[in-house]
């Protein structure tokens, strides 16, 4: 499943939470991929800034900790939950940032 965020630098808390909902709460057989379009146009508002690569490497992380729940519920079937079946605890990560275009 493939989806798409875009916005600056104030929409990361908004992604973050969106993508842990996703995740956490959506039963299907096929691997997500997030993409996270964004840019640097602060020469139109000071503020509009894109995601920095450090909130992306914090996407990426919390991403893999994810995962890495998935993995140690299917481990121990106790935990498993009819949310925690997701692409065979496959969750894949693509981000995109394009930024400087003026």
């Amino acid at each position: 499943m493939n989806i798409l965020f875009s916005g600056n630098s104030k929409v990361f808390d908004g992604i973050l939470t969106c993508m842990l909902s996703i995740l956490k709460r959506t039963k299907v057989k096929d691997a997500f991929n997030f993409y996270v379009m964004t840019m640097d146009v602060s020469h139109i508002k000071p503020e509009y800034t894109a995601i920095s690569v450090e909130d992306i490497k914090a996407l990426e992380n919390e991403t893999a900790e994810t995962e890495k729940s998935f993995a140690e519920a299917e481990a121990d079937s106790s935990k498993i939950g009819d949310s925690v079946d997701k692409a065979n605890g496959e969750i894949n990560s693509l981000y995109i940032r394009q930024s400087g275009y003026r």
